[in-house]
């Protein structure tokens, strides 16, 4: 399988092109410094912003995916027609893979987004409330909802726990809104990037949103 990666620089991203590799699978990643990504075997480093459509097609006309991973941060600023980075970024990602016909994403969201924001503890959304965590998941919020109405894509939304390092644990799934979740459950960025590449290369878990954390 050939995947394209948006946020292969980050520390999940950086994770998942290593699960994705050593499985046998080639990336192309599209980053804005590749000098910051260790090359190897498989991939494919472009220079470039999925802010500009046109980078994201350079990409795909270059070697066509059969999937996509999206494993970027939501940074700050709002485009011209009132969306959000993240949004932007993913209507642009879904937009060139409708083009192209690439019709699989998983998509790293946040436990708190959308329905699941109930499920978190008084301590994690207060926080949502008063600081620009809200900002952040609003913008998952408007990138999850465009990926779910886009027409011939198949998607899977990961909205892990609290974050943390480590190497890779057994995941638990907490249910489509987080309603299994204990007071603060976390997950290795390890585990992450192994769940996304294991939701990219199975059917398991198409059209879902799953919450997901260690097992305590």
């Amino acid at each position: 399988m050939h995947v394209f990666i948006a946020g292969g620089s980050g520390q999940t991203g950086s994770l998942a092109i290593e699960n994705l590799i050593e499985q046998g699978h080639t990336v192309t990643a599209l980053v804005r410094n590749p000098s910051i990504v260790s090359s190897k075997a498989g991939l494919d480093l472009i220079q470039g912003t999925p802010v500009n459509r046109a980078d994201i097609e350079k990409c795909f006309a270059r070697r066509l995916p059969n999937a996509v991973i999206v494993t970027l941060t939501p940074a700050k600023g709002v485009f011209e027609d009132g969306s959000s980075f993240i949004a932007h970024v993913t209507q642009n990602i879904v937009q060139v893979m409708q083009q192209f016909g690439t019709s699989k994403i998983v998509y790293l969201c946040a436990f708190g987004v959308g329905k699941s924001y109930s499920n978190l503890n008084f301590l994690l959304r207060g926080a949502v409330c008063a600081t620009p965590l809200g900002t952040k998941f609003a913008g998952h919020e408007e990138a999850e909802k465009l990926i779910k109405k886009a027409t011939g894509i198949r998607s899977v939304i990961v909205k892990p726990a609290m974050l943390k390092n480590g190497e890779p644990k057994q995941v638990e799934y907490l249910g489509e809104a987080g309603e299994k979740a204990s007071f603060m459950p976390s997950i290795t960025r390890a585990s992450v990037a192994k769940f996304m590449v294991e939701a990219l290369t199975s059917e398991e878990w198409d059209g879902k949103s799953p919450v997901i954390a260690n097992v305590q």
